[in-house]
């Protein structure tokens, strides 16, 4: 999760530790009520595993009205009685969710219209409701109250057109269409990277055992030759092709740990969109040339769960992209799933990926998301088409803009293994740019750092608590004694300390 394709990131990550930090000092952030009979229950990131499991309807409505301490209630008497284990984690980790919610959604809606007073003098709650009705704004009810992401106006100035008055968010695209003329002139681009991650625990006590997992580079298709500048003391570094790979302490807290890196990326450039494009693209494939991943597995066609499930909208609308697809020669097919993500799916920013139910369904079904949910679209639905597909997050690392990102690969007899940036793509509709959309149906740019290759990947060292994010890891996690960290309780951060160019040398191997 992080990157629109206009360039603006950190969305998972960085911005959402800043702007819940910066509300908290304004005093908008209100603390969250003590939830003794929830926070005693201490969920485990393996309970995620189970959140395809149905809850209790009362929990369920209860939730929905936006009734959470008694949701909590009812999911706590449920848990009581309970004796299937995976049961018992479904409802330990609602538990978990039911005390945090209101810490996602902790903008209240006078307050949202107070922000966005500032830029747009004449807006009303009559535009707020007009934009819910849109999709544009993600919102919850409370206790009560309506209440809005922390990133609501940075996710309204993608639709700017709609809010007069409210400045886009948008970056330089001249040296990104030079980037990708470059790309397409001489086959690809090179890049050396240098990047510094920290992170900081702060609520905690001298006597308790910090754990951190900063995120590394690692060993991947287009990324090599990683090397650590630098790393804080009493580091343990993961195996170079982990499925995501880290950096771990464990220490006495507080206390803030970070690790310096440089690597190098090649992205090779394909043209999928025209006959000799394609035609050079498999003989490349047939030559040995473009051949950055082994042959795939069984593993990429087949279902994950809870998020990537054969369920029936998946099957619904599968078969409706077969049926658009010019054949069923798997890039056409590839291509078809490609145009109907981009097409049909909004960019919207989303709360951590744990306060989701079924990424993939929840998509589809209200054709919002961000990168990440977009690249799990498409790896679901090319792997229930029969085409082998593989999701990979870690940074968009432009010269003027780094933050989580999230894309995918697929494989076709044909041409191999490919890239896909479906959450660029959308946006590329939106700003109706038709060159670069089809650009990343094939393609990625150089900017990027790969930290995670394999969805829910665990951690090594596997740690207590649930993870602040246990789908992914691009800016850190961390654990206090037995426990989660919570919003508040620490600060990431990641920057682009170096770029160098480098000359394409015509592979990405």
């Amino acid at each position: 999760m992080g990157s629109d394709s206009q360039g603006f990131s950190g969305r998972k990550g960085v911005a959402m530790d800043r702007v819940l930090a910066s509300m908290k000092d304004e005093g908008v952030f209100a603390a969250r009520a003590a939830w003794s009979d929830c926070l005693g229950e201490q969920a485990l990131s393996a309970d995620a595993e189970c959140l395809d499991i149905p809850l209790p309807s009362d929990v369920v409505r209860l939730k929905e009205a936006g009734r959470l301490r008694d949701a909590a209630r009812a999911c706590r008497a449920a848990l009581d009685r309970v004796e299937v284990p995976e049961v018992a984690a479904r409802l330990r980790l609602e538990l978990y969710r039911l005390a945090r919610l209101g810490s996602q959604y902790c903008v209240p809606e006078d307050e949202a219209l107070k922000q966005l007073s500032k830029e747009c003098p004449n807006i009303s709650y009559a535009d707020l409701e007009r934009l819910k009705a849109a999709g544009r704004i993600d919102w919850r009810i409370i206790e009560g109250e309506v209440r809005y992401l922390p990133s609501v106006i940075d996710g309204l100035r993608a639709y700017a057109a709609e809010v007069p008055g409210l400045a886009p968010a948008v970056r330089d695209q001249a040296p990104r269409r030079a980037l990708r003329a470059e790309m397409a002139r001489v086959g690809g681009a090179s890049r050396r990277i240098t990047v510094r991650a920290s992170m900081e625990v702060t609520d905690t006590t001298p006597e308790e055992t910090v754990r951190i997992w900063l995120p590394l580079a690692v060993d991947a298709a287009q990324q090599r030759s990683v090397e650590v500048l630098d790393v804080s003391p009493g580091a343990r570094i993961s195996a170079s092709d982990a499925q995501a790979r880290t950096a771990y302490w464990e220490f006495a807290g507080p206390g803030a740990r970070s690790i310096t890196y440089r690597y190098r990326i090649d992205a090779p450039y394909v043209d999928l969109w025209s006959t000799e494009g394609i035609k050079a693209a498999r003989a490349a494939c047939e030559s040995g040339v473009a051949a950055p991943l082994p042959a795939p597995t069984e593993d990429d066609l087949a279902e994950l769960p809870p998020h990537v499930r054969f369920s029936p909208i998946v099957d619904a609308v599968a078969r409706h992209i077969r049926r658009q697809a010019l054949s069923d020669d798997p890039l056409e097919v590839a291509r078809a799933v490609y145009l109907w993500v981009t097409g049909n799916v909004d960019y919207r920013y989303q709360p951590a990926y744990l306060y989701l139910d079924g990424i993939v369904d929840y998509a589809l079904s209200g054709l919002r998301g961000d990168c990440g949910v977009m690249a799990l679209v498409f790896v679901t639905l090319c792997r229930r088409l029969g085409i082998p597909a593989r999701w990979q997050s870690g940074l968009y690392s432009a010269p003027d803009d780094i933050g989580p990102h999230d894309w995918a690969l697929f494989y076709t007899p044909s041409i191999g293994w490919a890239w896909a940036d479906c959450s660029f793509g959308s946006s590329s509709r939106r700003m109706g740019d038709e060159e670069r959309r089809r650009f990343f149906f094939g393609n990625l740019d150089p900017w990027r750092t790969v930290l995670c290759q394999r969805y829910q990947a665990v951690f090594d060292p596997v740690g207590p608590g649930v993870r602040i994010d246990p789908c992914d890891n691009q800016v850190g996690e961390a654990t206090v004694g037995e426990r989660s960290v919570d919003a508040g309780s620490y600060v990431r951060s990641v920057e682009l300390l170096g770029m160098e160019e480098l000359p394409w040398e015509g592979s990405a191997v």
